[in-house]
Formats: structure tokens, sequence, C-alpha cells
């Protein structure tokens, strides 16, 4: 019997202790516990091929399927990044993006979306999120196959396209059962992943969602989550400088709004992006991560 395949899109770039957090998401892979036929493909979004040359190096030292791309176009665009993986993955073969900085907290997280896609043709799945420090207290959860309570659980909603309120969050917790036609926008910065479920839904249909906590999103102060809940944003990744989220966040509205012919709304962020990001930051400091 045929081997169900799983690809794995990372989408890496150059930062500080890249190659630490990439070695630690390889390994998060390598640990699953399934017979599934698991295959890695990276793509280096650098203009410094030594980048990609250290990234092979690392890659070839782990035990899996690994094929390592230098992509030297548009560095700085996350968006373009993964769809240049995207393109390149096999016809029949379940997709699952993850960030170059996030890991899979539990030993049967691949078995588990391979399971729950014969349901559906995308699903979310339930996550936390950490700073470095926390790092080390995840992988020993994974290892002891110790459960985290998820801190965020996903969900597809219809002001999420409109309002650009992101319910489900990074492109880490989400799963494809098949190589989607959809693929993100390169102008879009935060609202670039709510676009991008919006095409899946209207591709797809409405994810299910997986509550169990399966992957954890690193926080850091250029990630989108802390963008979110920071007032001010200066320049972007890409180079373009703005000056506050809201100011970001409204232009995206307008330029959303047109893309899909939405009714216009008023140029204010939704007051429920405020309250969700606000609560869940301070679950965040006063909990920390619970068992």
């Amino acid at each position: 019997m045929t081997k169900k395949l799983v690809t794995i899109l990372i989408p890496s770039h150059e930062y500080p202790d890249h190659i630490k957090h990439l070695t630690s998401l390889l390994f998060s892979i390598m640990s699953q516990e399934t017979d599934l036929e698991i295959k890695v493909l990276i793509s280096c979004h650098s203009k410094n091929k030594d980048v990609y040359d250290s990234l092979c190096k690392v890659c070839i030292q782990i035990n899996l399927d690994i094929s390592v791309f230098w992509n030297n176009k548009n560095v700085g665009n996350w968006q373009d990044n993964i769809n240049f993986l995207l393109d390149k993955v096999e016809e029949n073969s379940v997709v699952k993006i993850m960030f170059s900085d996030d890991i899979f907290v539990r030993l049967d997280s691949l078995q588990t979306i391979v399971n729950s896609l014969q349901n559906n043709d995308w699903l979310v799945l339930g996550c936390t999120h950490f700073h470095d420090v926390d790092l080390p207290v995840l992988e020993l959860a994974r290892r002891e196959k110790v459960s985290l309570t998820p801190d965020f659980i996903p969900k597809w909603d219809e002001r999420m396209p409109i309002e650009l309120i992101n319910f489900i969050g990074a492109p880490s917790v989400i799963a494809i059962a098949r190589p989607p036609k959809s693929r993100f926008d390169r102008s879009l910065h935060l609202g670039g992943d709510v676009d991008f479920y919006y095409q899946l839904k209207m591709e797809l249909g409405v994810p299910s969602v997986v509550s169990d906590c399966h992957i954890a999103i690193r926080r850091h102060a250029r990630s989108i989550t802390t963008l979110l809940e920071s007032r001010s944003i200066g320049r972007l990744p890409s180079g373009r400088r703005v000056r506050t989220r809201k100011d970001l966040h409204v232009m995206e509205v307008h330029r959303m709004s047109k893309k899909y012919g939405f009714p216009k709304i008023k140029n204010e962020p939704a007051i429920y992006l405020w309250l969700e990001t606000l609560v869940r930051s301070l679950i965040r400091r006063v909990k920390g991560f619970r068992f």
C-alpha cells in the first residue's frame, strides 16, 4: 500500500539564530510517530549564498527527505517565499506550511492532520505562543507526551476578509489536503494570510478545526502577532515604511475591499481585534504555559 505523502513547506529567511530555530523545527518533524512519507521543502530567502550553503550543511545531518532551494528574488517578502514553495509541491500531497521558527509540540501531529483531512479539504490546528526561553519546556513536553492547553484555537469567521481580522492566525496552523490553486498576495502585509485563507475558503470551503494544541508559534519583535499588538510598526520587512499598525490596517482593508468588491467600512480597525489580541496577550503573560 502506498504511503500518504505529506510535504512540509518551510519558508526560511536570514535573521539572528535562524539556523538554531530551523533545527528545532526539523527535529520536531523527525520525531513524529507515523509511517507517512514526509518530504520537507525549504526556501532559503537570502541574497547571500553563504546562508544557503550553511543551511544545506545543517540539513544534510538531519534524517529527513529535505530539499533546500536558494530563492534570492524579492527577498523580504514572506508571501513570495511561500508561493515559491507552493509551486513545487507534488500532486496529491498533503500540504503543511511551517514558518522556520515554529515547531510541532506533539508526536502525533502529522498523523492527526492526515486523519482529520479525510473529512475536509483543509483544517486549522490549536496552538500556543512562545518566546525563545520557553523552547526547552516545549521540547520536553513533546518528548514526554504531555499535552499543552492551546492559548488560541483558530476558526473561520465571515468578518475576516471584510474587516481584516485574523481568527486563524499564522499559516503554521493550517494544513491542506492537496496543493491549492490559491496563492498569497505579495502586496498585503498584515492581511496577507487573511487574504490567503479567504481564497482557500472560496476554493475548498470552510476549514475543519482540530482544537488540540499541535503547533507552537514563536513570538518576536517583528512577528505579525507582535505587530498586531503594537501601535507602531515603522519599517516592514519588505523595506516599506508605515507609521502605525492602524495606518497599515486601514490601507489593507481598503485594498481587500477593492480586490473582492466588499462594502466599505469605517476607517477604524475593528474593536474585536484590539480586544482579542489584548486578552490573549494578558493570558500568556499571567498564566504562561498551562499543562
